[in-house]
């Protein structure tokens, strides 16, 4: 299917690792893993283009989730996308380019038989691309926008240490200095199920709706050479007579050349002995083993906790935030 000036092409699994891994930065919500993850136990089905110029050269990727009922798509979500390749960053400052490349994937859905596309655009927030969603008929589904902040990997230990906010240091060394110790795993089934039920339980303590416990399971299994789900374990030596204490729990994911903050858990032991930023700290050096350039502290809006937004803000990484979550009928 093409348009004006755009193809698009739906991708096996092996092209689409082969386009990815020439993102400069890729998000979470786009990698394929986490389209398989959120499918797999849902009613919905993920499908992958690649969108070039009409002279073949590559402009961005596009993962879009349909939902159905039944037999019939419905419903198409697309989370922090399309992402661009870097070749191609300056198009999405030409309107004329950006609703050509709109129209050319609302064709594709209303192929596949979708009604209403739910978007959450790849764009750092300017008023000036909201207002061409709008005047392309999208609407606002969520007046807030989501935010972040990146740290850069590209630094040696102690240079990414000196980055932090000072407060924050000093915590990570009080930590480092203590008797906590630090156990990494990929995805491994055993503390998978520690996850889950800590997870759960900070769920129905703190009365907090969280993430999926279906999904975190799904994303569990989806480790390969690209994309893994690292399990950091956090224990506080009691005493020799006893098995040490688990204090903390964090998951990152690593995808391609970057890295997640997906989820944390401490209990009251473990912010006591700060946990979390030994955690965090043992999830960044990990990546960088990884060859990750980035680390992506993982979202917060003004619905996160002051306790998590101040400990994400305190590493210090460069803020930025997305256009809001949008919403456009197809008209057939």
């Amino acid at each position: 299917m093409y348009s004006k000036f755009f193809i698009i092409k739906e991708l096996n699994k092996k092209d689409w690792d082969n386009y990815y891994k020439e993102i400069y930065f890729n998000n979470l919500h786009q990698t394929w893993e986490y389209g398989e993850a959120k499918c797999r136990k849902f009613f919905c089905k993920p499908y992958r283009f690649i969108i070039k110029s009409k002279d073949n050269k590559p402009i961005a990727l596009i993962q879009i989730i349909i939902y159905k009922i039944f037999i019939f798509p419905l419903i198409a979500r697309v989370n922090k996308g399309p992402i661009f390749f870097q070749s191609a960053k300056d198009l999405i400052r030409n309107p004329k380019l950006n609703d050509d490349m709109l129209h050319l994937i609302e064709l594709k859905l209303k192929e596949i038989g979708c009604f209403v596309i739910f978007l959450i655009p790849d764009f750092l927030f300017d008023k000036s691309h909201l207002k061409e969603f709008i005047n392309n008929g999208y609407k606002l589904r969520k007046t807030e926008a989501s935010s972040s902040s990146l740290v850069s990997l590209n630094i040696d230990q102690k240079e990414l240490m000196m980055s932090f906010k000072p407060k924050w240091r000093n915590m990570l060394r009080k930590a480092l200095k203590s008797d906590l110790k630090i156990k990494c795993f990929n995805g491994d089934k055993k503390y998978v199920d520690l996850l889950l039920k800590k997870y759960s339980e900070l769920k129905k303590r703190n009365k907090f709706k969280g993430v999926n416990l279906n999904f975190i399971q799904s994303l569990a299994i989806q480790n390969n050479v690209n994309w893994k789900f690292k399990i950091f374990i956090c224990y506080k030596h009691i005493d020799s007579s006893v098995q040490d204490e688990l204090v903390g729990i964090l998951v990152s994911i690593v995808h391609f050349n970057c890295a997640t903050y997906f989820i944390g858990y401490t209990n009251q032991l473990g912010r006591k002995y700060n946990a979390n930023y030994l955690m965090l700290w043992h999830s960044m050096i990990e990546a960088k083993k990884n060859k990750c350039i980035f680390y992506d502290m993982g979202g917060f809006n003004r619905n996160t906790p002051p306790g998590i937004i101040h400990f994400k803000k305190g590493v210090n990484g460069n803020f930025y935030e997305n256009l809001p979550d949008l919403y456009k009928f197809l008209i057939f």
